[in-house]
């Protein structure tokens, strides 16, 4: 078929047009090859969150209705859907990817309180939320929400077996994994939960006073990777501050987020490898017990081959763990200590987003720096989410 010189110029030019409005409107080409994909960033202290292109380095940012946002979840039927969920507050909001708008907010009662997660069912039926009530302080006081994604409404409880549930996943299509924060009368622990029974598989307590369960990621059907941090905070300061949360409307702002993690002392704490039938491997290298101090975000650069990142905030380091075993450890400067990890979709990068709003790529051939962002995310993010 042939085509004029005037129609190939006539073409060209709406491509380009097209190209420009896209770019204007913010949906970009993606390459069905080689994608390092795209993050969202939720912000810890600016009431916002950001959105990282991996491949042409643009970012965007877009306001939110919470305080602090700690964490965000993607839809599963509907994949511009974005859930965000407080942490010590009371707001959950769905963020559309298309209209870059907030679809629909929520807020709890003042005697209950988001805790930072939140996970869709596998049919994308069901929004399940980890949360806590600021009334009680035994094992009765942690639940989790089940709740309608479209309106986000909640529909019924289930028991989160623990004194507060932080971070949830699921396993298979029914199977839960949720840890659980302790204190000094509760032990921290996993819960396994059926969710279709809602009836608990098995709880694995974690024998460390005080410790506090931290993010998971799921290793296999039966089996996670799940940090957790070790912070001192006498139960009569416990008691004072949920009674200020219950005070505020189950609000607590970032600037006193960011004082009370200050006020806390923080105690070298490990990693863990934990399997639905009990058993634990501790991750955890006894002759450098400085490197695991506030073990927040981790992260899977490569399942098949068994290499994931743990970000330690208070130690200013990233561990590369390889066949569960330290095969690298990253080190950076103060002030710029590391607070959330991710893996580009192809694996090739690690990313490592710092205080400071600063954000430093690193090879996974040889972990040496590529680059370096500053992308003004505030304090640092504890998350960053993969976009599907």
């Amino acid at each position: 078929m042939k085509v004029s010189r005037r129609e190939f110029f006539k073409i060209g030019s709406l491509g380009i047009m097209s190209l420009y409005l896209n770019a204007c409107s913010g949906q970009f080409f993606k390459p069905e090859r080689s994608s390092k994909g795209r993050v969202l960033f939720p912000c810890f202290d600016k009431g916002i969150v950001k959105i990282y292109d991996w491949d042409s380095g643009f970012t965007s940012e877009f306001p939110t209705p919470l305080q602090y946002t700690h964490s965000a979840a993607q839809g599963i039927q509907n994949k511009s859907e974005i859930f965000l969920f407080e942490e010590y507050g009371s707001t959950c909001a769905v963020f559309d990817l298309i209209s870059k708008k907030i679809k629909k907010t929520i807020q709890l009662p003042p005697t209950e309180v988001f805790y930072g997660h939140g996970v869709i069912s596998n049919d994308g039926m069901n929004l399940i939320t980890t949360e806590h009530r600021t009334t009680s302080f035994d094992e009765k006081s942690g639940y989790l929400a089940v709740r309608n994604p479209s309106t986000l409404e909640k529909i019924y409880e289930i028991p989160s077996f623990g004194l507060r549930a932080h971070d949830i996943c699921f396993l298979d299509h029914d199977t839960m994994a949720v840890s659980n924060h302790g204190n000094n009368n509760v032990l921290s622990n996993v819960s396994f939960i059926s969710f279709s029974k809602k009836s608990l598989i098995n709880r694995v307590r974690i024998e460390r006073e005080w410790g506090h369960m931290g993010h998971i990621i799921p290793i296999s059907k039966d089996e996670i990777f799940v940090s957790s941090v070790l912070s001192e905070m006498p139960q009569t300061k416990e008691i004072a501050l949920l009674q200020e949360l219950a005070k505020n409307k189950g609000q607590m702002g970032a600037d006193a987020k960011v004082k009370l993690r200050r006020s806390l002392q923080w105690h070298p704490s490990p990693l863990y490898k934990v399997h639905k039938n009990g058993n634990i491997k501790k991750l955890w290298m006894e002759e450098k017990q400085g490197l695991f101090k506030n073990n927040f975000s981790i992260c899977a650069i490569s399942r098949r081959e068994e290499i994931y990142a743990s970000a330690h905030t208070r130690s200013h380091c990233v561990i590369v763990w390889k066949k569960w075993k330290p095969f690298k450890i990253i080190q950076f400067d103060n002030p710029l200590y590391p607070a959330a990890v991710a893996a580009s979709v192809d694996g090739s990068e690690l990313m490592v987003a710092t205080a400071k709003g600063k954000v430093r790529f690193f090879s996974t051939e040889n972990y040496e720096e590529i680059k370096e962002n500053s992308l003004n995310l505030g304090s640092g993010p504890v998350h960053i989410l993969s976009l599907k």
